[in-house]
């Protein structure tokens, strides 16, 4: 491999872990990590829980099942809860 190749694997993964090492000393237990500390409304977690389903592998899986059976899907999903 060439050094752009090591370096296309070593950049992103140094910025990962820095960004790691600089965030834990904001997060103390699990509380600050599952909920801010206490501080996030229902609204910030429920916002959050829905980002992290509308991701991109998400889309891409739905338009997918939309591409091999169509709207048949759908339908059944809304008829039989």
């Amino acid at each position: 491999m060439h050094l752009i190749d090591w370096l296309i694997v070593i950049i992103p993964v140094t910025f990962i872990l820095s960004a790691a090492v600089y965030a834990k000393k904001y997060v103390t237990g699990v509380v600050d990590f599952l909920a801010a500390g206490r501080v996030a409304g229902r609204y910030v977690i429920s916002v959050g829980d829905l980002t992290s389903g509308l991701g991109v592998i998400t889309l891409v899986a739905l338009v997918e099942a939309k591409y091999q059976v169509g709207y048949a899907l759908t339908f059944w999903d809304t008829v039989i809860p």
